[in-house]
């Protein structure tokens, strides 16, 4: 009988495994500057960044400031929030650890939301204690711990903060479903762009804004919205 078994792996797998080693042994400023090159098309300006793009790589090369890390801490920028806008803007915090086995499920409400402190994009909503699988949740959550989003993604900002699990309120403007998420884009002190993202976690929609909230006629990543996006009250705090 034939043995379908093959030592050698087929081309793509060996191109695909060429390119992750030579990838880990580069040093992380070329593995960024050729990601911006092959995403772009051009290369950087990082001497006198002038673009959007060119400056993000600029601070993630040489911006070293340890409030940047704090930002990026999602335990630590709770204190830094606190200090300037007061606790009751802050979701409640049910948990910190660096044990998910820990995480005091039979104490949480009935919905909450589940992240790691050290990475973007990574977390889960809880909208129903009850038909939770708080097994298949401990081991997501160990894996995020094992995991570096600054090896994953090389953004400095991420390298030293502290691998935790946190447990925050879950908010919601009354429909049960997460809220639109608003990023504010800001360029020596002032607010140039808003990027709303709309249905995060079920049919992800995207829109850039002006300052004044006329719609700026770009995609980016997403497709557009269906229909208007209300602009936001302001505060005066």
């Amino acid at each position: 009988m034939a043995d379908d078994y093959s030592p050698t792996p087929p081309p793509q797998r060996r191109i695909a495994s060429i390119k992750k080693f030579i990838r880990k042994r580069l040093p992380h400023w070329a593995v960024l500057i050729r990601w911006h090159r092959n995403t772009l098309g051009a290369f950087p300006n990082i001497v006198n960044p002038v673009t959007f793009n060119d400056k993000v790589l600029h601070r993630n090369l040489f911006d070293r400031r340890a409030l940047l890390t704090q930002f990026a801490d999602k335990a630590a920028v709770r204190a830094y929030v606190r200090s300037r806008l007061g606790p009751d803007i802050l979701p409640r915090l049910y948990c910190l650890t660096t044990r998910p086995d820990a995480i005091p499920f039979d104490d949480l409400p009935d919905r909450f939301v589940v992240k790691p402190t050290h990475a973007s994009g990574w977390v889960q909503l809880v909208t129903n204690k009850a038909t939770l699988d708080r097994a298949a949740l401990i081991a997501l959550r160990e894996d995020w711990l094992k995991r570096s989003y600054y090896e994953e993604q090389w953004e400095q900002v991420y390298k030293h903060v502290e691998p935790r699990i946190i447990v925050e309120e879950f908010i919601d403007d009354g429909s049960g479903a997460a809220l639109n998420d608003f990023k504010l884009f800001v360029f020596d002190g002032t607010v140039e762009m808003i990027q709303v993202d709309v249905g995060r976690f079920t049919d992800h929609r995207r829109r850039l804004y002006s300052p004044a909230w006329e719609k700026l006629d770009v995609c980016y990543a997403y497709d557009d919205v269906s229909g208007d996006v209300p602009r936001p009250p302001i505060s005066r705090r």
